[in-house]
């Protein structure tokens, strides 16, 4: 093992001033290549998030409250089980992929992929068959709803394909093949979509929403295996692979806990609600939820470039790029997501009445958990900072405590207050797990993501604001002519304030990206 292996592990130097050319220099190139990686996966997102809110219209408007809440509840139970059965290994191949790579260690990397493959497979079946096995228990016993007992048991066989998604896209992020993730992803979205929308015209409902997620799954992960090997053709070659399985194990498994205490805390609440409450209940709080949940769509797409550069750069010891890496994103992230926010925040009823009538009861619901999300943006990577840093112990630690919360939060709060506990519950322990990764990314770097650049979009969005406000009272016109103005009030501002280099280089990458998929019409 080389001393740049040994370094994964070991603490943080202190930060130094970067004042020489070759480091400035560096530093344009990583900015560069972060614009770049962000603006392929922000258009990637956009599809998913219109090809999802395609998918969950198509799902409530077809199925009702009652059956979209069961789709949902059992999509939540498959949520929280997935990260168990996936070990954390997508994240252990992401850091460990970007140091081999950066050490141009090939035999390393097929040996980590390889072992990556081979142990979520059989996690995969083996959690598959406990579920598919458990399925009647969990349905009648835990939820008192015998009809999530077949959705379950469809799901349970959707593991082990969505895991190995999970690692052929983990090759391609620690290759900063964002293109390639994006394209995996999205292909999957809108198989969903396709299947699920044809079953409905074949006169399935319930059924077909399920076996259409479990036919996307299969046919996904067939596109995924192709981009893996596109990204990595070493993986069929003669190259023999170097394991290093405990190490992978090692830095994963903290990581699977700290995605299964995530998940727990994003769909707990939907998992006790339906345990207190009806179906119908789970399924309002579940389009409150999606529309919330948008809101991560820029954090989300900066995440997959983000990862393996901090990985690559920590293990390099060169923290000064770390730093404005992490300020300059978590500017783009809040520039990106304050639209959103002021959307969910002035329109809620009219936001969730997009799914129908009886969702509207959800509104309150949407605004609480918008501002949560909204933290989680302006709060910046810091969960990732801390995972590709070697102090993934440390969040394990934020998200044992933080179970504990909003477990006992979701017991005091659902059953008196419903969806709105539901809400209130899971805001709370988003908003303290992000302070938490704030504070520690602080105490263990010095670092924080902010610099006087960040007041331009909050002024921003503070005059779109107080126009919308003032419209609201003073000229009463249809909503949606309330929500154009906003947007462009906020645009406008923001152009206004002015761009810097870095904000530049992003739009035009993004722009660049728009124009040649509109000219080449890429297909899936």
């Amino acid at each position: 093992m080389t001393s740049q292996n040994s370094s994964l592990d070991e603490p943080a130097l202190a930060p130094v001033e970067i004042d020489s050319p070759e480091a400035s220099g560096e530093l344009n190139q990583l900015t560069t290549q972060v614009a770049k990686g962000a603006g392929i996966a922000f258009i990637g997102y956009g599809v998913r998030i219109v090809a999802g809110f395609c998918l969950n219209t198509l799902l409530a408007r077809i199925l009702g409250a009652g059956a979209y809440g069961l789709y949902a509840l059992g999509l939540s139970v498959i949520f929280v089980i997935r990260p168990i059965s996936s070990l954390g290994l997508n994240r252990g191949v992401v850091r460990l992929g970007s140091v081999y790579r950066g050490e141009g260690n090939s035999s390393h990397v097929k040996g980590v992929i390889l072992s990556s493959l081979g142990i979520s497979l059989v996690s995969g079946i083996f959690f598959s068959a406990v579920l598919f096995s458990l399925a009647g228990i969990i349905s009648e016993g835990l939820f008192d709803k015998p009809g999530l007992t077949r959705v379950l048991q469809i799901f349970a066989w959707i593991l082990p394909f969505y895991i190995l998604v999970g690692i052929a896209t983990a090759v391609a992020q620690s290759f900063r093949r964002i293109d390639y993730e994006q394209i995996v992803t999205v292909c999957q979205v809108l198989l969903n979509l396709g299947l699920v929308g044809l079953a409905f015209l074949l006169g399935y409902r319930l059924s077909g929403a399920t076996y259409g997620l479990l036919m996307a799954g299969v046919l996904g992960s067939g596109v995924a295996f192709y981009f893996l090997w596109k990204t990595f053709p070493e993986i069929g070659s003669g190259l023999q692979p170097a394991f290093e399985t405990r190490r992978l194990l090692s830095i994963s498994l903290p990581v699977a806990f700290v995605g299964i205490a995530y998940l727990l805390l994003n769909y707990v609440d939907r998992v006790m609600l339906g345990y207190f409450r009806e179906a119908t209940d789970v399924g309002i709080y579940n389009a409150a939820a999606f529309f919330a949940a948008q809101m991560s769509l820029f954090l989300n797409a900066i995440i997959p470039i983000f990862s393996p550069i901090v990985a690559d750069l920590h293990n390099k010891r060169k923290f000064p790029e770390i730093e404005r890496l992490y300020k300059t994103v978590t500017r783009w992230i809040l520039i990106a997501t304050l639209p959103l926010f002021l959307l969910f925040l002035f329109f809620p009823t009219h936001i969730m009445g997009i799914f129908g009538a009886e969702y509207e009861a959800g509104s309150v619901a949407l605004t609480l958990l918008s501002v949560a999300f909204l933290i989680g943006a302006g709060t910046g990577p810091g969960g990732q900072t801390l995972h590709m840093t070697g102090k993934e112990y440390v969040d394990v630690l934020n998200n044992v405590v933080l179970i504990v919360v909003n477990v006992l939060l979701n017991l005091w709060l659902i059953p008196p207050y419903g969806i709105l506990g539901a809400a209130i519950a899971t805001t709370v322990g988003l908003v303290l797990l992000n302070i938490a990764r704030f504070l520690e990314v602080y105490k263990l770097y010095k670092m924080i993501p902010y610099e006087l650049l960040v007041l331009k979009p909050i002024g921003a969005a503070m005059i779109a604001g107080l126009v919308t406000l003032t419209v609201q009272h003073l000229a009463p016109i249809p909503f949606y002519f309330q929500m154009c103005l906003m947007m462009a009030v906020y645009g406008f501002s923001v152009l206004g304030f002015g761009f810097e280099a870095g904000d530049k280089l992003l739009l035009s990458n993004l722009m660049g990206r728009i124009a040649r998929i509109r000219s080449e019409g890429k297909p899936c």
